[in-house]
């Protein structure tokens, strides 16, 4: 099992990848991986989360001098995927479209790289992608195409 100097370092060399949760996050709340690297020494461990399932995972918590973060991150010795949610060790590399809110509007995204679990559909998006999204996003480049949505209050 990892201990939490372990984690330090993966998180410290760009050695993770996100959840499709924690992704969405990221780039809402528009921390990056430069963000986390900072904060990777100040990690501590909040909470421990165990399951048959998916395994031993570990709520952290960290702090880059700026703002605090929480991260969930597994605690399991593999190099191989490992999926999260369900513990598969199957994921396909494919590319996925997701809905972001970002500086107050819903953004679509379309062709996002990302390893899917064959069995559950969770996904996993690397640091580069991350930061790939969050330049996009960023800059002035005009958008492809337009939709219109429908919304519904619940």
């Amino acid at each position: 099992m990892k201990t939490l100097a372990d984690i330090r370092h993966d998180l410290a060399t760009g050695r993770y990848e996100l959840t499709q949760q924690a992704f969405r996050q990221a780039i809402e709340q528009d921390i990056g991986d430069e963000d986390l690297r900072d904060a990777a020494d100040s990690a501590v461990i909040l909470e421990e989360i165990s399951s048959e399932d998916s395994g031993n995972h570990a709520l952290l918590g960290l702090d880059d001098g700026e703002r605090g973060y929480n991260l969930l991150v597994s605690r399991a010795d593999r190099e191989r995927y490992h999926c999260q949610t369900c513990g598969s060790s199957s994921a396909l590399g494919e590319v996925v479209d997701e809905i972001f809110r970002f500086a107050g509007q819903y953004v679509l995204v379309e062709n996002i790289p990302a390893n899917v679990c064959e069995l559950c559909g969770d996904k996993l998006y690397s640091p580069v992608t991350t930061a790939k999204l969050q330049i996009l996003l960023r800059s002035s480049i005009k958008p492809s195409r337009g939709y219109t949505m429908i919304a519904f209050d619940y």
